[in-house]
């Protein structure tokens, strides 16, 4: 019975298919020091073949909207993020 269900496994995971998870999860955008908008962003990160990015501008989350509608379009999920500054 256990190689039975060995066997089944490995035909299982045989026939998955491939997924593969490509993450970066600080991108900067113009709304902070970024040198991209969030439309070149996302084409940048398609074009990369990435599946995950966070949005993570200086003090700021304005980019964040526009980029997860564009990002959803093309496949990408984005998590939302900001790199606050710490210092006065």
């Amino acid at each position: 019975a256990r190689r039975r269900a060995v066997r089944a496994a490995r035909r299982r995971r045989a026939a998955a298919p491939s997924v593969s998870t490509v993450i970066d999860l600080h991108t900067h955008t113009v709304a902070s020091d970024g040198r991209l908008s969030p439309a070149e962003l996302v084409e940048r990160c398609a074009a990369a073949g990435l599946t995950v990015i966070a949005v993570t501008d200086h003090d700021t989350v304005r980019a964040v909207d526009e980029t997860a509608s564009l990002a959803l379009a093309r496949g990408i999920r984005v998590v939302p993020g900001v790199e606050v500054t710490a210092v006065q």
